[in-house]
């Protein structure tokens, strides 16, 4: 008789469990913009014999190439207990399958609050450490021990042209002699994972904030992947506004 009472309580349980699951999802759709306008729908479509934008220094420029990563992406419940979405995250702004990321089946909670690190960090960025991974070749930081750089990979590409349409400018952030001009972010968001419903968030990214405040950053034909003062200004840059979660 005990044995059938457990049996029909175990049936019971798992009916209710299933009865009461959700499939709720989160997609976080990564954007680009000046003035508001996204500046990839694809990069094939960006002339590039136009300087469209102009920059806080008065430089007119395009952008050709942006590719980065987002490492430690989390979100937050109210009682800010944290949910490691993913541990890597590679954007390329011409490849439209890379620019956004589904995440299934969230814990039933209220969520206020998305934390990523821009590039990686110092502990994780280890030469040939994602040598499985499409986009290594793409975003490997050369090691070389004379000059004391110490390899791993670049947080990102930026680049095109400026000032005159045949000199180029190539903003290559990373770990440059070792140093760590990654950095962390905390934005907050507000959504409730309790029904069955489908979530997005637009995490944005301004491109003429790279380039003001708190640093005025001028464009320059030198590349800057041995120019530690230059990784730090465009890493105070990305740490003040130059991401936003749009609505």
């Amino acid at each position: 008789m005990k044995k059938i009472i457990i049996i029909v309580s175990i049936l019971i349980f798992i009916a209710c469990d299933k009865d009461e699951k959700i499939d709720s999802s989160l997609k976080i759709q990564f954007s680009h913009t000046i003035d508001d306008t996204e500046i990839f729908s694809c990069c094939s479509e960006i002339n590039p014999d136009s300087l469209i934008y102009t920059n806080e220094a008065g430089q007119p420029f395009n952008i050709l190439t942006l590719k980065y990563i987002i490492s430690n992406l989390k979100i937050y419940d109210t009682n800010n207990k944290e949910y490691l979405l993913k541990d890597v995250h590679y954007v390329d702004a011409s490849e439209t399958e890379n620019t956004s990321v589904i995440f299934n089946d969230l814990d039933i909670k209220n969520y206020n609050k998305l934390s990523f690190t821009f590039g990686l960090n110092q502990i994780e960025n280890i030469d040939n450490q994602y040598l499985n991974e499409n986009w290594h070749n793409s975003m490997f930081w050369p090691k070389n021990s004379i000059t004391t750089q110490p390899g791993g990979y670049h947080y990102m590409k930026l680049e095109g042209f400026f000032d005159i349409i045949s000199q180029s400018y190539r903003c290559h952030t990373g770990p440059t002699f070792g140093g760590d001009y990654s950095f962390e972010l905390e934005l907050p968001i507000e959504f409730d994972a309790n029904q069955n419903e489908k979530h997005l968030i637009t995490l944005n990214m301004n491109m003429l904030n790279w380039f003001k405040t708190p640093n005025n950053y001028f464009l320059t034909s030198n590349g800057i992947m041995d120019n530690p003062t230059a990784q730090e200004n465009l890493k105070e840059n990305g740490l003040n506004n130059v991401f936003s979660i749009q609505e």
